[in-house]
């Protein structure tokens, strides 16, 4: 009996922390989007499962644009490891627009602002840190053509 109210108590102060941890906000400000045209879609990954852009394992906030300067806010988000992603919807399709060699025709970005290489960035080089007084992001678009 001693053992399972010792390992229940453990339990307790382990996952404890993470239960009720206090939650505060993301803020992200969204630079350099070339016009003011659609839409800019800013994702929430908690882990490198669908980064940068698979939106069904993220949280995900719409924007519409009006100017180059767009800002979201993540509300309620518990201290933890995030990485962020973005893209400028231009034509509001829901999907980022290749070329015909694959080079995409809408803008993009991560949070640590990574520029292009032969792939999209990975989770780990985009990943912040994220504690209980909050964090404020500027991420700056990127446009290949």
């Amino acid at each position: 009996m001693k053992f399972i109210m010792y390992a229940f108590v453990s339990l307790l102060m382990i996952c404890g922390n993470r239960m009720f941890a206090q939650s505060k906000s993301i803020k992200v400000s969204v630079n350099n989007l070339r016009n003011g045209k659609g839409v800019c879609r800013v994702y929430l990954f908690s882990s490198y499962k669908g980064f940068p852009f698979k939106s069904f394992r993220a949280e995900c906030k719409i924007v519409k644009v009006d100017n180059d300067t767009v800002s979201v806010v993540f509300d309620n988000v518990t201290p933890d490891v995030y990485a962020l992603s973005v893209f400028h919807d231009e034509n509001e399709d829901g999907k980022m627009d290749t070329d015909f060699w694959g080079d995409q025709k809408e803008g993009w970005a991560v949070s640590r602002t990574i520029r292009p290489g032969v792939s999209f960035p990975k989770f780990d080089e985009a990943k912040i840190s994220f504690d209980t007084s909050g964090l404020t992001v500027s991420i700056n678009k990127v446009y290949v053509r």
